[in-house]
């Protein structure tokens, strides 16, 4: 910054070429972990001579909350204060000289963040996203397919910024740092040919900040369960009429080691949904009446569908039909 005075006819100058961020001359920096400020500065008045310069320190270009101006002789200056009044914060330092004709320049650093701590987790969430080589969306916590993982986080909070971030996604501890623009508050990442096998797994992330802290790992438990429900063919679908409704039940139909849910259709036609569609339950019964649209007559076919689920999106089918009394 230069900054120039013209009085009459004469030019008087005083120049502060230099307000940086650190005890070097060679770079700025924009954060740092030690509890105090820093700053260096270089100026020029070959004409009439430096009188004085302060310094000042605060939370705003030209501010002075944490330190008032103070007259100070050497090209550098450095002021420990307690991390109470530094972290969250961005710290300016501001440089004002004047020389001996009585002009005056005023230059403030771009501002520094202060901070001792690793990002925070209080607010991070890691989830799997659900995936399938199915229709059918796998359990919430779990997945069909062992071939690739889906993660999903957000919340991650940092006073300096956060960088980057170290994802494991298998047992192995296998792990990659991935870097995303600024701007994104919720954050993906998608890895393929994992090779899992069946059962639990915790998938996790950790938070990096620009001074390369490293926040505790937030989990993702997910069950990875390629199985399909097994079908005992020699039983049928329980289907009744009673009360003007339709009841089907099939319970012991279907074996799996781990929880189904069910979807339910049912229609006037071999694989009609006219009378009720993709209906989902986790009970192995459920009763449905005919809908207007219907003529629920004497000796109407009713065919019903009922498809179990596994945790991770497999299916089987079973088929029923009945006529009406």
């Amino acid at each position: 910054m230069k900054i120039f005075f013209q009085v009459n006819v004469y030019v008087l100058y005083l120049i502060i070429e230099l307000l940086n961020d650190n005890d070097s001359r060679a770079e700025d920096e924009d954060a740092w972990e030690f509890n105090e400020v820093v700053a260096n500065w270089d100026y020029e008045d070959s004409e009439s001579g430096i009188l004085f310069c302060k310094w000042a320190v605060g939370y705003q270009p030209g501010g002075n909350e944490l330190l008032p101006y103070t007259v100070i002789t050497t090209m550098s200056a450095y002021k420990e204060f307690p991390y109470s009044v530094l972290i969250g914060r961005t710290i300016y330092t501001t440089l004002t000289c004047e020389n001996r004709a009585g002009l005056i320049s005023t230059l403030t650093a771009d501002g520094v963040k202060i901070s001792n701590q690793p990002p925070s987790i209080d607010s991070a969430v890691v989830e799997t996203m659900p995936l399938s080589m199915t229709e059918y969306t796998p359990q919430i916590n779990n997945q069909g397919v062992i071939d690739n993982i889906r993660l999903k986080w957000t919340g991650f909070v940092d006073d300096i910024g956060v960088e980057r971030f170290k994802v494991f996604y298998n047992k192995d501890g296998s792990s990659e740092l991935m870097f995303f623009a600024d701007v994104q508050d919720v954050l993906y990442a998608h890895f393929t040919e994992t090779a899992l096998t069946e059962g639990a797994y915790d998938f996790s992330v950790q938070a990096v900040n620009k001074l390369f802290k490293i926040s505790n790992k937030v989990k993702a438990n997910s069950t990875v369960d390629t199985s399909v429900p097994t079908v005992d063919s020699s039983m049928n679908l329980a289907l009744s009429w009673i009360d003007n409704k339709v009841v089907v039940s099939w319970d012991t139909i279907f074996r799996s080691e781990d929880a189904l849910f069910y979807e339910v259709s049912s229609g006037s036609a071999q694989a009609g949904v006219d009378i009720i569609q993709w209906q989902e339950t986790s009970n192995t019964s459920i009763t449905f009446g005919i809908p207007a649209s219907v003529s629920a007559t004497t000796g109407l076919t009713v065919h019903v569908t009922v498809t179990a689920v596994s945790i991770g999106g497999h299916s089987a089918v079973k088929i029923g039909q009945f006529v009406l009394p």
